[in-house]
This record gives structure tokens, sequence and C-alpha cells, in this order.
């Protein structure tokens, strides 16, 4: 198969695995964002809205790649870090809802926001300036990972978002009450916990990128994640929010 015709179906196979979450979590913003306007509906529609432009620039970084390979590498790095600050959004997200009945300071928001941007922007400084991440024609235009990156990568996850998760997850069931916001807040958990595996997951999928087998099964195993992790935090508590 010549280059061109293997990016051609690159290009089609990536379209049409992630027009279908793109679809579908812009429907859950527009659902969240239509039910309510305030703090917590506005956290919970970015994340969803962030998760549709994290599937929609991986497209244009595969049409861009005849054209300029410093735009391809931008659309991809873009939705990269992304990702990493959307988990930061979910973990103010829950921290909000353990908020419940009290005044949102909004300088705390804003502050916790700040700080998890620049925890992703790790992203950014150590894959283009330490080559943590390479998207080029010497891989292929394979998405490429280093060992170093990918541990930093599991690190900052696990110190910034898993603990925190853990912690606020205790003290969310400590908040709610009752069988109906008990099933709540196990959909909402579980989503958030598959939002935060699919970070892990993709890390290890572009670092050990000469497993033929792992990349052909990727599809199959991520996009479901994505779908199930969107759907569990809406059924959780973005369906019930005002």
């Amino acid at each position: 198969m010549s280059i061109q015709n293997a990016l051609t179906l690159r290009i089609i196979t990536i379209s049409l695995t992630q027009i279908w979450p793109i679809i579908y979590t812009l429907i859950l913003a527009y659902k969240v964002i239509k039910r309510a306007k305030n703090q917590l509906t506005y956290i919970l529609y970015s994340i969803f809205t962030i998760n549709s432009i994290i599937y929609i620039l991986p497209i244009f970084s595969v049409l861009f790649i005849n054209i300029s390979g410093a735009l391809a590498y931008t659309f991809y790095i873009i939705p990269f870090f992304l990702l990493i600050f959307n988990q930061g959004l979910i973990v103010i997200f829950t921290w909000l809802l353990t908020q419940l009945g009290e005044k949102f300071s909004t300088i705390k928001i804003i502050t916790l926001i700040i700080i998890y941007s620049l925890i992703a922007s790790y992203v950014f400084w150590v894959g283009i300036l330490f080559q943590g991440i390479r998207y080029d024609s010497e891989t292929g235009w394979i998405p490429t990972f280093s060992l170093e990156f990918a541990y930093l990568s599991w690190i900052l996850s696990t110190i910034a978002f898993i603990l925190p998760e853990l912690f606020l997850s205790i003290k969310i069931t400590k908040t709610y009450e009752g069988k109906i916001m008990r099933k709540r807040i196990r959909l909402f958990l579980s989503g958030m916990f598959l939002e935060i595996m699919i970070v892990y997951y993709l890390v290890l999928y572009n670092t050990w990128v000469e497993n033929e087998v792992f990349r052909i099964i990727n599809p199959i195993i991520a996009l479901p994640l994505s779908i199930f992790s969107a759907y569990f935090i809406y059924k959780g508590f973005g369906k019930g929010l005002n």
C-alpha cells in the first residue's frame, strides 16, 4: 500500500470512528447548558465541549500531513493538552458537587483552572522541547511518545487527578443520601474514573507503538470508553443539574 493510500485510509478510519463521540458529546453539552446556567453547568458544559474538540482536531491533523507537518503536529498536540486539562475540570466539577449548599467562590474556581492548565502545559514543554511527543515523517505520521513522557504523564495523572478524585469520591458519598442519589453517584464516579483511565490508556497506546495487535483493537477499546464515560457523567449529575 502506498503512503498516500495509507493516509487516505487513515483519514477515513479516524473520521468514521471519531464522528460518533463528537456528535454525542456535543449533544450532551447542549442538554446540560439548556437545562440551567450556573457554575456547575458551565464547568460540565466545558468538559463535554472540550471532549468534542479533542476528537475533532486529530481529523484536521491527518488532513494537514501533506500540506504542513507543523500544522499536523499542532493539531495533534493541542487535543492531548486539552485531554489532560479536561481531567482537571472533572476534578473541579467533583469538588463543586461536594460544596452544594455553600456559596461557590469564583476566585477559587479560576485559580484551580489556572493551576490545572499549568499542570497540563507539560504536554507542550516536554512534548515539544524534549521531543516527548513525536509525530512526523520519521514515525510514519504515527504519534509516538517517549518512555520519559509516558512515565511523567502517568505520575502527574496519578498525583493531580486520581488522588484528588479518590479523596473527593469519599467526600461526595457522605454528601448525598438516598437510594436514587447513591445510584447517580456510582454512575458519575464510574464515568469520572473511565475518563481518567482514557489518559492512561492513550499514553500506553502511543508509547507501545510497535504492537500491531494493540493498534488494531484500539478503536474497539477507545470508542466505547469515551462514550460510556461521557454517558455515565451525564446520567450521574449532568442530567439533574439545575
